[in-house]
C-alpha cells in the first residue's frame, strides 16, 4: 500500500483555487473538495460528483464567520460527507481546499472530519496520495498540529504540467526500490533507516507512485518478511547472487518483462518529486536508459535511473556474458544522461 501527503501553500487570493481546478478536471479518480468563487461567491465543489453547493451566505442565521464572510454550516456538514465518502472510495488523489484558522485553532469548520482523514493517510490505512491547501502564513502551524512533518511542499509549476498525466499515456512503468544489499559500510540496513518519518524505502515508494503504474520494494527475504505487510514486493532472485544492484533489476523484469522501470535505490535521502519528474520527461523514444549523472563526482548513477522495456533481453545477455555492474551496462546501450543544479539532490548516503 502507497500513500503520500503534499501540500500546495501560497498566499490569500493567489489563485491556489482556480490552478487546483484546471488541473483536476484533467485528472481521473480524485476526491476531495475545492472551494472556487462563482459569479464572486464561494462555492463548495465536490470534486468526484462535479457538484456545486452553496456556501458562502449573507444570512447570519446557520452561518459561520470567517474573517469578513459567512458561510453556512451546513456547506460544512456537507465538505465532512464528502471526505468521509472520498475516504471509502480511496480515490488515486483526495484533495481538501483549504486547512484554516477556523480547523486548526478552533476545530471547527472541516473537523473532525479532517483529523480523521490526515490519521489515515500517515498511518498507511488508504491507498492514493492527499493534497492539503493551505495558506503560507498557516503553513508551519498547520504542519505541527497535524504533525504531517513528512509531507511534501508542491510548488505550482506541479499542477501546470503534464507530470502526472504519464499515469495514463505513458503505460507499462513501473517504480522498483532497491533494497537488497547487505549495508555492510552503513552498519545497519539503510532501507529501514528513517529520514523522513517513516523507513526510507517506504519514503521512496511513496515519492515514486504517482509517476508509475505500480511501485515494487525489491529486497532479500529477510527484507521481505517485514516490507510486505505494507508494499508489494520482489524477491531477488536466488540463481542471481552477489552481482550488486544488477539483482535487484534482473530479478524485476524476469517477473515483469514487459515493463518499463523506474529505478531508485533506498540510499538517496535528499531525493525529491522534482528529480524524479525531471528524470520521467527526460525519456525518448530512442533511448534505452536515461539516468542523473552528477556533476561533482562525474558518476552515472545507474539507480536514479529508467530503464525501458527494451533492456530486458539486453540487460539478461549482458549478465550471462558476465557483466555484474549496472554503470558498464549503461555504457553498452542507448543512454541519455541528465543532471541537476543541486548535487546534493543526488548524494548516496552509505555510511
Amino acid at each position: 500500500m502507497v500513500n503520500q501527503i503534499f501540500i500546495l501553500s501560497k498566499p490569500v487570493k493567489s489563485g491556489k483555487t482556480t490552478l487546483l481546478k484546471s488541473w483536476v478536471d484533467a485528472q481521473d479518480n480524485i476526491g476531495g473538495i475545492l472551494t472556487p468563487d462563482v459569479n464572486n461567491k464561494r462555492m463548495l465543489y465536490d470534486i468526484a460528483e462535479k457538484t456545486y453547493y452553496t456556501f458562502q451566505t449573507y444570512n447570519n442565521e446557520n452561518s459561520i464567520g470567517i474573517g469578513r464572510f459567512l458561510f453556512e454550516n451546513d456547506a460544512f456538514n456537507t465538505a465532512q460527507d464528502i471526505l468521509l465518502h472520498g475516504l471509502n472510495k480511496q480515490h488515486s488523489w483526495m484533495i481538501v481546499d483549504e486547512v484554516g484558522p477556523l480547523e486548526i485553532i478552533e476545530k471547527l469548520g472541516l473537523e473532525p472530519r479532517l483529523t480523521q482523514l490526515i490519521h489515515a493517510y500517515k498511518n498507511h490505512q488508504v491507498e492514493g496520495n492527499l493534497l492539503l491547501v493551505i495558506r503560507d502564513y498557516l503553513l508551519q502551524d498547520a504542519i505541527d498540529y497535524y504533525q504531517i512533518h513528512q509531507a511534501e511542499l508542491l510548488d505550482e509549476s506541479f499542477f501546470k504540467t503534464d507530470s502526472f498525466k504519464h499515469k495514463t499515456t505513458q503505460q507499462n512503468l513501473i517504480g522498483l526500490v532497491l533494497c537488497g544489499g547487505k549495508s555492510k559500510r552503513m552498519g545497519r540496513d539503510k532501507a529501514f533507516i528513517t529520514y523522513h518519518s517513516k523507513p526510507q524505502y517506504a519514503h521512496v515508494a511513496d515519492l515514486m507512485q504517482p509517476f508509475c503504474d505500480d511501485v515494487y520494494i525489491s529486497c532479500n527475504e529477510q527484507q521481505k518478511e517485514e516490507i510486505s505487510q505494507y508494499y508489494k514486493c520482489i524477491e531477488d532472485n536466488a540463481t542471481l547472487e552477489n552481482v550488486g544492484p544488477l539483482t535487484g533489476v534482473l530479478s524485476a523484469y524476469r517477473l515483469l518483462p514487459q515493463q518499463s522501470i523506474m529505478v531508485v535505490g533506498c540510499d538517496y535521502p535528499n531525493l525529491t518529486y522534482t528529480e524524479l519528474r525531471v528524470l520521467l520527461d527526460a525519456r525518448e523514444s530512442d533511448i534505452d536508459v536515461v539516468c542523473f549523472k552528477n556533476t561533482d563526482t562525474n558518476f552515472e548513477e545507474p539507480l536514479l535511473a529508467i530503464y525501458e522495456k527494451q533492456c530486458a533481453p539486453l540487460l539478461l545477455k549482458f549478465y550471462q556474458n558476465g557483466g555484474q555492474s549496472l554503470s558498464e551496462f549503461i555504457k553498452t546501450v542507448r543512454s541519455k544522461t541528465i543532471t541537476v543544479e543541486d548535487n546534493d539532490r543526488l548524494k548516496s548516503v552509505d555510511s
